[in-house]
């Protein structure tokens, strides 16, 4: 077996032993926000009882598109990350890899593709507002861009 068939034959058992642990996730929530995150096949089995917390966690999924989002609509959590630990983008204090080049990216794909037209963001509904989990450079672009809201495509979890 060539290299490149290895690795790609073990990454798709990796996504379906996640999937196994995670059944009804949508395969775009898997991949986005569990695989990607990643560093190895044994960060998989280092990080299995996470993601069957995960599972006791969150009762389904719903995709939303072209969803109406404001500041005021996220948690609280969410808007202190987002406007007074990051302030935008323009603070990086997670120390996130490539922060500024990433953050520049986003902004320009949002001025130019729209929010809309973007994969998903993915959010946590909460009793508190929508916790943002994955998608933060395109929403921190996105509110930069629009600070009274946009639409998006969201992946809602439910607890």
């Amino acid at each position: 077996m060539r290299a490149a068939e290895f690795i790609i034959e073990n990454r798709q058992g990796v996504i379906n032993a996640i999937r196994k642990e995670l059944p009804g996730w949508p395969d775009y929530v898997i991949q986005d926000m569990l695989y990607a995150k990643l560093d190895s096949d044994q960060d998989f089995v280092n990080k299995i009882e996470h993601i069957r917390e995960l599972k006791k966690e969150v009762s389904g999924w719903e995709l939303k598109k072209h969803m109406p989002l404001t500041f005021d609509m996220l948690a609280p959590t969410t808007r202190y990350r987002m406007k007074i630990k990051r302030n935008f983008g323009e603070k990086n204090p997670f120390m996130v890899p490539k922060d500024k080049e990433r953050l520049e990216q986003a902004i320009e794909l949002v001025k130019t593709k729209g929010m809309e037209n973007l994969p998903p963001i993915i959010m946590m509904q909460t009793n508190n507002g929508l916790e943002l989990w994955e998608g933060w450079h395109r929403t921190m672009a996105a509110f930069r861009l629009h600070p009274n809201g946009f639409k998006c495509n969201a992946y809602i979890g439910y607890l």
